[in-house]
């Protein structure tokens, strides 16, 4: 139970025990809707009430995440040579996921012109919808530090799976020769068969996300 449900709980705990006949039937109508209230709003999902943009300025409202059995959110840069690089890795995981109810949805800090994501979109072709966060309210909600990092969450915005896409990115400009683990979609496979992700997160490796106020 979250602390201001709590705080609710008590405070109709002391109001029954202080009950005088001052007190009305309608006054306790009250505070128990007030309780509701509380109950209610506390639990609502954090990210559906956002709405991001394409560059082409069109309107992606995150309610799409309630319909989704997952949603992988992954921030990139378009001036990041690790976004850049794992482009291509990224296009094959959502063509072998898209039709697993799994929403990929790129994410581009603030603060980047609409004419630059765009451009990085058409250069690598990527195939999944990517958006522009200019108040960095995404990057605020899951924390993220870096580029390219991801964040997969159930439709209640439990967080299955962060970090890093796989391990081929030692640091920036230093990579292994062979990837050996596939981090992202072994999450993502399990998650497609409803099974517990049992890597659940990992250090993910890339560019510093500016942090706005």
């Amino acid at each position: 139970m979250q602390e201001r449900e709590k705080n609710a709980m008590n405070f109709l705990v002391k109001l029954n025990n202080l009950r005088t006949n001052y007190f009305s039937a309608g006054f306790y109508k009250y505070v128990w809707l007030v309780f509701f209230f509380f109950g209610c709003s506390s639990s609502q999902n954090k990210l559906v009430g956002i709405d991001l943009v394409s560059p082409k300025k069109e309107t992606f409202s995150l309610s799409k995440i309630e319909n989704s059995k997952a949603t992988v959110f992954i921030f990139l840069k378009p001036d990041c040579p690790l976004s850049q690089n794992y482009t291509l890795t990224l296009n094959n995981l959502f063509n072998d996921f898209k039709n697993d109810s799994i929403l990929f949805l790129g994410v581009i800090p603030c603060c980047v012109s609409d004419s630059e994501a765009n451009d990085f979109i058409l250069r690598y072709k990527i195939l999944f919808p990517v958006l522009t966060d200019a108040k960095n309210e995404t990057v605020n909600y899951f924390k993220a530090s870096c580029t390219p990092e991801v964040f997969v969450i159930d439709r209640k915005e439990n967080i299955l799976y962060q970090g890093a896409i796989d391990n081929w990115a030692v640091s920036i400009g230093k990579h292994r020769t062979v990837v050996t683990d596939n981090y992202l979609e072994d999450a993502l496979t399990q998650i497609r068969s409803s099974l517990t992700v049992t890597n659940t997160q990992t250090k993910a490796v890339g560019c510093i996300i500016e942090k706005t106020n």
